[in-house]
């Protein structure tokens, strides 16, 4: 398994049957066929299948209550969890499968390592580079066909945040995919202590560019930088002084 991959340089990232109450997600506006393109060797590149990600995160401190990193959680949709298991060999049994999912996950990480691991931190504004990340793990429910992705990205010094703001947001930075927190507990900062509080900022693209990404073929390529952030939620973390 994977313990550390250094980061490149990054260029200037209802209910969806899981019994959890949830708002009504934007996939249901934007009909699109719209493609995971980072995570996916090039004979795949060009599916664009509809695809979303129910995500969790969870603030990583030092023993001094700094912040130090950031856990994500990714669950995968069942059916894009299963194009990408076909790819690389993962849908078999014992070794052949933990192989595969290795090798995806070896794969995943390096394509995104380009992009920063789709995740965009700032410090009272000020972007903050990620250092790699560690304790990666790749698996499939096998109740549910999903994968499920989980790593650590690790900052190269710990920030305190004591009277300063952090805020992160996890997205493909040159399409729409709907990555979202899956509920109100989804986004643990225990570790910071007490007296810290979270507000997220729900995405709310105009319906100008929803129609436009609804209108993408199979065949297309992707769309311009920058067009994923504007489905992107904003989560920002504040603790008190």
């Amino acid at each position: 398994m994977i313990d550390h991959v250094p980061v490149k340089p990054a260029p200037t990232p209802a209910n969806r049957g899981s019994g959890r109450p949830r708002r009504v997600p934007v996939r249901r506006v934007l009909a699109a066929t719209v493609s995971l393109w980072l995570l996916l060797v090039p004979t795949l590149a060009l599916a664009h299948p509809h695809a979303w990600i129910d995500l969790r995160t969870r603030v990583v401190a030092d023993g001094d209550g700094r912040v130090a990193g950031l856990r994500q959680h990714w669950e995968i949709d069942p059916l894009y969890s299963l194009m990408l298991m076909e790819e690389f060999g993962s849908t078999g049994e014992g070794g052949a499968r933990a192989e595969g999912l290795e090798r995806l996950a070896e794969t995943m990480l390096g394509n995104m390592a380009e992009f920063d691991y789709m995740t965009r931190l700032t410090i009272d504004g000020e972007r903050v580079a990620w250092d790699g990340v560690e304790d990666v793990r790749l698996t499939v429910d096998d109740a549910s066909d999903a994968l499920h992705f989980r790593f650590t990205l690790m900052l190269s010094e710990p920030v305190a945040l004591g009277g300063r703001q952090l805020e992160y947001a996890v997205y493909d930075p040159t399409y729409y995919i709907e990555i979202l927190h899956d509920d109100g507990d989804a986004i643990e900062t225990g570790a910071l202590g007490p007296g810290c509080s979270v507000h997220v900022r729900e995405p709310d693209p105009p319906q100008s560019l929803v129609a436009r990404l609804a209108r993408i073929d199979r065949s297309d390529n992707p769309v311009q930088d920058g067009v994923g952030a504007r489905f992107a939620e904003r989560v920002r973390i504040g603790c008190s002084a």
